[in-house]
C-alpha cells in the first residue's frame, strides 16, 4: 500500500522511515529541511490541542491552561504562515500543497491573522509587551475590581495571574470590551473559528507531508 493511500485509511502503526542513503543525500537539501520545520509546526499545534482540550472545568490551573493554549495556537498560525509561503518555491505542483496554502490565503484566516492572531503573537505571546498591555489596560472596560492574582490550595499550581490573560484576550479581540453584552457568545464564535481553521490547516500539512515524501521527485529544484 503506497503511503498516502496507508495515511488516508488511518492505517494502525504507520511509519516512515527513511533508509540510510536517501538521509544522507536529503539532509544537505533545503526543500527537506522545509519538511521537517513544518512537521515541527505540526507537533506544536498538537501540544496546544492537547493540552486545550484536555482540561475541563473553571478551575485556575484550567483557566490558565485553556488560555495559553489557545493564544499560543494564535501565535503558532502566524508563524507558520510566513513557513507555507516560503514553500511555494519547491511544492507549488503539489495539490496537496494547494489545498494547505488555500487555507492559509483563505479571507478568513487572512482577516484573523492581520485583526486578531498578528497582534497577540508580536505583543502577548511571542514577545511581551508593556505598552501593549497599557493599552488593554485603558483602552478595555476590565472589572471595576479585577482579580490579579487567584490562588487557590497550596500547589503553585493553582496559582492564576487572571488579570495579565484579561489584557492579552482583549489584544486578542481587537474590539469588543471585556464587559460587551453577550461578549462571551463573541468570544467562543472567534475562538472556536481560530480553532477550526488551524485545525483544518494542521491536516492539510499532515496530508501535503505525507505525499511530499513519497513524491520526491516532483519537487521543485530551486
Amino acid at each position: 500500500m503506497r503511503l498516502m493511500e496507508a495515511y488516508s485509511a488511518a492505517v494502525p502503526d504507520l511509519s516512515i522511515v527513511i533508509e540510510k542513503e536517501d538521509f544522507e543525500r536529503l539532509r544537505k537539501d533545503k526543500r527537506f529541511w522545509c519538511l521537517v520545520t513544518l512537521a515541527r509546526a505540526v507537533n506544536s499545534f498538537h501540544f496546544c490541542y492537547s493540552a486545550l482540550t484536555s482540561t475541563s472545568g473553571n478551575s485556575n490551573s484550567a483557566m490558565r491552561t485553556k488560555r495559553s493554549s489557545f493564544l499560543f495556537i494564535c501565535a503558532l498560525f502566524t508563524e507558520v504562515q510566513t513557513l507555507v509561503a516560503d514553500m511555494g518555491r519547491y511544492f507549488r505542483d503539489f495539490a496537496t500543497f494547494q489545498e494547505l496554502s488555500g487555507i492559509v490565503n483563505s479571507q478568513n484566516a487572512q482577516s484573523l491573522l492581520k485583526l486578531n492572531l498578528r497582534p497577540v503573537r508580536n505583543r502577548q505571546v511571542f514577545h511581551f509587551d508593556p505598552a501593549d498591555t497599557g493599552r488593554q489596560l485603558e483602552w478595555a472596560l476590565l472589572p471595576t475590581e479585577p482579580i490579579f492574582l487567584s490562588a487557590t490550595g497550596t500547589t503553585g499550581n493553582e496559582r492564576y495571574w487572571e488579570l495579565a490573560d484579561l489584557c492579552s484576550m482583549s489584544t486578542f479581540l481587537q474590539g469588543p470590551d471585556l464587559q460587551e453584552e453577550g461578549l462571551p457568545a463573541i468570544i467562543d464564535s472567534l475562538m472556536s473559528g481560530t480553532v477550526e481553521m488551524t485545525i483544518k490547516f494542521v491536516n492539510a500539512a499532515e496530508f501535503f507531508l505525507v505525499d511530499a515524501l513519497e513524491n520526491r521527485s516532483n519537487w521543485i529544484t530551486p
